[in-house]
């Protein structure tokens, strides 16, 4: 849902009306789903936001679905280091 616009001071400091609040957070997403690999970030996609499961992201993807899991762990590997959660 990218309608939600960030609270608290912080938010209110950056001065950006809820339009560019919205474009903004769209930007950041996309910066970091484009840091994974093309595959990696198509499980991203169909899990995170999409709201698949494991076996409907492997028919979403034609894939089988023991690749899914591993994808997933590595995705999610890459975007907490994108966003500085681990070295």
């Amino acid at each position: 849902d990218w309608s939600a616009a960030p609270r608290g001071p912080a938010a209110r400091a950056a001065g950006l009306d809820p339009l560019e609040r919205r474009w903004s957070a769209r930007r950041r997403v996309t910066a970091a789903l484009e840091s994974l690999p093309p595959d990696v970030r198509r499980v991203v996609e169909g899990v995170c936001l999409r709201g698949l499961g494991l076996g409907e992201c492997a028919r979403w993807l034609d894939r089988s679905p023991r690749t899914i899991r591993p994808a997933l762990q590595e995705g999610l590997r890459r975007l907490a280091i994108h966003y500085g959660l681990r070295p």
